[in-house]
């Protein structure tokens, strides 16, 4: 399921997608910065509310056979969105309100959950960057501590934090068992 719509995500960035007869997709390089901040970070969120769904299921474990069905599957999905969002201008963003940043909001929320669900997971776990496409781990990656900060700052620096969605993510940090202690806060 999850790695259905990565190919077609992948498809779509080199343009070998398309809904014949009807609509000719464009090759995400060929759209505005501003279409490629909205489409990349609503399929992340749509990623996000897929693994949501199956965590309501009881569908995840902290080993499964399928990466998409693990706990630190969130992680991934934070770290994919992180690069993302690197690659692209805060005005890109920002003209997309307030809806963009509850996405992202929503994300980071799911990776305190998973932090709260699984057992194996902690603040300071860093996980192998998963290639799905190719079923590969690629080096370690950055603590579940350290991109719940980068969330923080991305939610903070949109729109100058100028929204609800500010004032919540730092209370979700605040409640998170050890996360103002890791921090030095």
């Amino acid at each position: 399921m999850f790695r259905a719509q990565r190919r077609a995500r992948e498809g779509c960035m080199v343009g070998k997608l398309s809904f014949e007869p009807s609509a000719y997709l464009q090759p995400l390089p060929q759209l505005r910065e501003s279409q490629l901040a909205d489409i990349s970070v609503t399929q992340f969120w749509l990623l996000n509310r897929l693994w949501e769904l199956c965590m309501s299921h009881g569908l995840l474990l902290d080993s499964s056979d399928h990466a998409e069905l693990q706990y630190d599957f969130a992680y991934q999905v934070v770290n994919e969105l992180l690069n993302a969002c690197d690659s692209l201008s805060l005005c890109s963003m920002e003209v997309h309100g307030v809806g963009l940043v509850e996405k992202v909001y929503d994300i980071a929320v799911s990776l305190s959950k998973a932090l709260n669900s699984s057992t194996q997971m902690t603040l300071d776990s860093g996980y192998p960057r998963l290639d799905t496409l190719a079923d590969q781990s690629a080096d370690l990656e950055s603590s579940v501590e350290l991109l719940l900060q980068k969330l923080c700052e991305l939610i903070q620096k949109i729109r100058g934090g100028d929204h609800a969605y500010a004032s919540k993510i730092a209370t979700v940090l605040r409640c998170m068992p050890d996360y103002g202690n890791l921090m030095g806060t």
